[in-house]
């Protein structure tokens, strides 16, 4: 991971309020550097903490939090004791897990498919993001850990949410499918690094696909298809509109004065636009 090119402040600004007062660029980015070592170990404290099956793990992973939250009150030169609230909020990941997959497709329109070693079925090569890289690039990453193959990403098929694309996962999950072109014909790194995680690769026609397909893939394969012949519309889940009521509005607890001071709209008016565009 090339820890020079932070792209993404995620937690990081969240402990760099302080830095915008700071006029030496190159301090600056020093702190992002240092900010963005404490984010990686941030995420892998709170997700080996989610996972722990004993103390001694528990411990080790309560250490790494600790080193986090020191580099974190390095780079944003504030005293740790005023961090300390982050440990029971942005250290415990509270967001759904973004995951990336490849719909890696060669000119003679065949896809590029792993089988799975956990369950035995057909799927996208793709998996978790790591912090400092964008969705893109962890595709492409996950495409050679995989597979061994080199590709770039050309087109967003869709961004998905896990509940509704048939992926069974105990966890809440993000996922974003790329278009990928292969680069070369051949695997560039055989025997691929992630290779005990992969049962076979096998490139396939979009009318000859594999009967074991991983649920969760079933319906973004076609899409993916689909945008490779030409229709580029990405895919987003269907939004379900909410009845504003005044139980919502109490729910909220939108004081009148944040309201008159235009802070909010005003939600009688926002009822009445959304009823009218219910009538029409």
């Amino acid at each position: 991971m090339n820890l020079s090119l932070p792209r993404s402040p995620g937690f990081i600004g969240k402990a760099l309020k302080c830095m915008s007062s700071n006029n030496n660029a190159e301090q600056n980015t020093l702190a992002q550097k240092l900010a963005l070592c404490a984010d990686i170990l941030r995420d892998c404290s709170a997700l080996g903490l989610h996972f722990a099956e004993n103390s001694y793990d528990r411990e080790r992973y309560t250490r790494v939090q600790n080193v986090a939250l020191e580099l974190f009150a390095l780079a944003s030169a504030q005293p740790v004791a005023e961090l300390e609230p982050l440990r029971a909020t942005l250290f415990t990941r509270p967001a759904p897990f973004p995951v990336a997959d490849a719909a890696v497709i060669d000119d003679a329109g065949k896809i590029l498919l792993i089988r799975r070693a956990d369950n035995g079925l057909w799927a996208m090569p793709g998996g978790a993001l790591d912090v400092g890289e964008t969705p893109a690039e962890g595709a492409i990453r996950e495409v050679l850990e995989e597979t061994g193959y080199t590709c770039e990403p050309v087109a967003l098929v869709g961004v998905y949410d896990s509940r509704f694309c048939g992926t069974p996962s105990l966890y809440h999950l993000y996922q974003m499918s790329f278009l990928c072109h292969p680069l070369l014909d051949v695997a560039r790194v055989d025997p691929p690094s992630y290779a005990h995680e992969v049962l076979e690769i096998g490139w396939f026609a979009e009318h000859e696909l594999p009967e074991q397909l991983d649920p969760g893939h079933v319906s973004r394969i076609p899409e993916a298809f689909r945008v490779w012949h030409g229709d580029t519309r990405a895919f987003f889940d269907d939004v379900t509109y909410v009845e504003v009521t005044d139980e919502l509005v109490q729910e909220l607890a939108l004081s009148q004065a944040d309201i008159d001071a235009g802070h909010v709209r005003d939600f009688e008016e926002f009822r009445h636009e959304h009823d009218d565009m219910d009538a029409s």
